[in-house]
Formats: structure tokens, C-alpha cells, sequence
């Protein structure tokens, strides 16, 4: 009777270290998915399907008060579709019309867009609430380029301009081209963080980061089964060592009684 018993135990604890492993193992860990629509796609056409249906900004407005040629004043504080945009950002529209080595509008975009340089390296957008899903017209992606995405103060993903240019079909590198679809596409990014973002900073440490279009939205619902989240597992490990617990109970009186 005490070989079985402790042959109980040891299965009782060989199956909490399972449940245990199973609990970590089947922790979800969250990663952005990033993808891009084809060439000179300027707004994603699904935007609702592809779960970007929380919000717009297309630039146009409010009318930059920076003038070609200049990378200041920044427009300071404006807001498109209940986000408020603010930092150091310029809005220019420069279509047909030299870089000058301080910004080049996105390819095939000829309207007004947004652009951060290392004279005000970064762009801060807050929105009205928590989404997981954000879409954008990135244009001549550089490595330098990066997104940074935030929940209540707390950074949760960063998307760069090297993963953009991986995104595309075939993938390519972040190289800058003004003029080159491999540099300029509608990018499309998915499943940020656990439970979304309510803050993204643009940021750039080189002349530029230029963007237009950019959409926001609470994402799409994604098919899980197969999976075991984190609240799943856990009554199993706490059924694991509440049997433990029994059993060695078990033992003590077997043990008062011989």
C-alpha cells in the first residue's frame, strides 16, 4: 500500500510539472504581424475587413503651415478622425517637386502628407481608445524609419522600416528609394501587443519619415482553437496541486494510524 501511494505522488507531481509547463507553453506571446497591399495602393480598399474601421487620417487637413523648401515651424497640435497628432511633425506637399534633401512624397501620392526629420524626430498620435490593428502608406522606407506603439504608457511593439521592406512580395530592403514601389506601399499592421495600443510615436533619426493614409482599428477575430490561454491553464494546475495536497494528506493519517 505505501508503493502505491508513493507511486500516486510521483505521478500526482509528475503531472503538476505538466501542468506547469503546459501553463507557460501555452502562454500567448504576442508578436505584430506586418504585410503589405500591392503596388501603388494608397488606402487599403478592406479597410473594415481588415479591422481598421476605428479611424482616418489622410493630411489634408489642416493646411501645412510649413513652406516648401523649410522643415520648420512643425504643425504642432491638430487632430483627424478623433486622434490627436502632435510633436514635431510637418504636413508638405511637394508632388513633382524636389526633395531637397529634406522630404519626398510617398510614391504615387500627390496630396499632402506627413513627414518627421531629425530636425523634430518625432511625431506623437493619440487615440480615443485601444486598438490592435494600424495601417499606413509608408514611403521610401528607411532603416531608421520606426513606429512605437503604446498601452498606458507602456511600449508594446516597435515596427521599423526594415520590417516593412521584409513585407513586401518579393521582400526588399530599406534602402530610401523615393521612386520604387519596393520602398512605397500601403503597410499593413496586425495583433499589437495583448491588448492594442493607445499611443504611437513616429520617429526618425535621419531625413525622413514619410507616411500618408494612416488607418486605425480594433483588428479582426482570429480563429484560436487549438490553443490554451493563460486563464484555461491555470485551474488545471491548481487542480494539480490541490490533488497533491489531498494525497499527502492521505499519507500523514495512513501514516498516524500505523
Amino acid at each position: 500500500m505505501r508503493e502505491s501511494v508513493k507511486i500516486s505522488m510521483r505521478s500526482v507531481a509528475a503531472f503538476s510539472a505538466a501542468a506547469i509547463s503546459l501553463m507557460f507553453l501555452q502562454t500567448p506571446i504576442r508578436a505584430a504581424s506586418v504585410s503589405t497591399l500591392a503596388p501603388s495602393v494608397l488606402i487599403d480598399p478592406n479597410a473594415a475587413a481588415d479591422g481598421l474601421g476605428g479611424g482616418f487620417a489622410d493630411f489634408d487637413t489642416p493646411a501645412s503651415v510649413t513652406t516648401y523648401g523649410n522643415s520648420s515651424p512643425s504643425q504642432g497640435t491638430f487632430v483627424q478622425s478623433g486622434a490627436t497628432f502632435s510633436g514635431d511633425g510637418i504636413l508638405m506637399t511637394n508632388a513633382g517637386l524636389d526633395a531637397l534633401g529634406l522630404y519626398a512624397e510617398p510614391y504615387h501620392d500627390t496630396t499632402q502628407y506627413l513627414t518627421v526629420n531629425p530636425y523634430g524626430p518625432t511625431e506623437t498620435v493619440n487615440f480615443s481608445a485601444a486598438y490592435q490593428t494600424l495601417g499606413l502608406y509608408w514611403g521610401s522606407m528607411d532603416t531608421y524609419n520606426s513606429i512605437i506603439f503604446y498601452l498606458a504608457g507602456n511600449v508594446v511593439d516597435i515596427v521599423t522600416g526594415s520590417q516593412a521592406a521584409a513585407a513586401i512580395v518579393p521582400p526588399a530592403n530599406a534602402n530610401g528609394y523615393q521612386a520604387d514601389d519596393s520602398n512605397n506601399r500601403y503597410v499593413l499592421i496586425t495583433d499589437i501587443g495583448s491588448s492594442g495600443f493607445d499611443k504611437i510615436v513616429l520617429q526618425s533619426t535621419q531625413n525622413s519619415f514619410e507616411l500618408d493614409n494612416l488607418a486605425w482599428g480594433p483588428g479582426v477575430t482570429r480563429n484560436t482553437l487549438g490553443s490554451t490561454p493563460l486563464p484555461a491553464a491555470l485551474p488545471m494546475f491548481a487542480g494539480a496541486l490541490g490533488g497533491a495536497a489531498l494525497v499527502g494528506a492521505w499519507r500523514k493519517r495512513r501514516k498516524a494510524a500505523a
